[in-house]
């Protein structure tokens, strides 16, 4: 579908406002407090925002995410439909589990950079869905930092729109097969780098 980009615009800037605003609702000077905490994490699996830091810091990362990712379709000339609001709110629930501004930004901004080296264009349909269900790797930039991000967001915008031939379709959770792909074969990479770095430092044994 195409052409709603007003429309649907508007009635999820109002939901992501209502959210930012119930979440500041109650305390702004401890919530934001309790939002800088979040933006420091790294979100890796196991991560429970809701548990550590209440409602209202959920609240406030979940408007604040989800406004990002409507900004950034409309940035990219793409089209909000079913798909695509489907994987923005797929971002807002994960905000309450590992997902933030700092982590999710250089994985999209990765898929943004693959688009301007490969045949497709970033607001084609397959790849806007790369590009917003990307932030499944997320953890890897809150770990390793921006530039394993943008890594991690080019090969993800790779092998998202490629590896379907590898199961003939039959997959149905086809980003997140390619985000564990991605992440198998980077964080160790990352990691070896990592200790070698710091056994040329001085700092690990062998």
């Amino acid at each position: 579908y195409t052409g709603g980009n007003r429309l649907f615009a508007g009635l999820l800037f109002l939901l992501f406002g209502l959210m930012i605003f119930l979440g500041l609702l109650k305390g702004p000077r401890q919530v934001l407090k309790d939002y800088g905490a979040i933006l420091r994490s790294s979100g890796i699996s196991g991560t429970d925002y809701l548990k550590e830091f209440g409602h209202s810091p959920v609240m406030l990362n979940m408007g604040i995410n989800g406004i990002f990712a409507v900004c950034f379709v409309l940035a990219v000339g793409g089209d909000l439909n079913g798909p695509t609001i489907g994987g923005i709110l797929t971002i807002v629930g994960f905000s309450a589990t590992g997902k933030h501004l700092r982590n999710i930004a250089p994985i999209m901004a990765g898929v943004l950079l693959g688009s301007f080296t490969k045949e497709w264009a970033i607001n084609d349909p397959s790849p806007l869905l790369a590009l917003l269900f990307s932030t499944t790797l997320a953890p890897v930039a809150g770990e390793f930092g921006v530039l394993a991000g943008l890594l991690a967001g080019y090969l993800h915008s790779s092998v998202a729109l490629n590896v379907g031939i590898v199961y003939g379709g039959m997959n149905l959770y086809n980003n997140g097969f390619a985000g564990g792909i991605v992440a198998i074969f980077l964080v160790p990479v990352i990691q070896s780098i990592r200790d070698r770095r710091a056994r040329a430092k001085g700092r690990l044994s062998l």
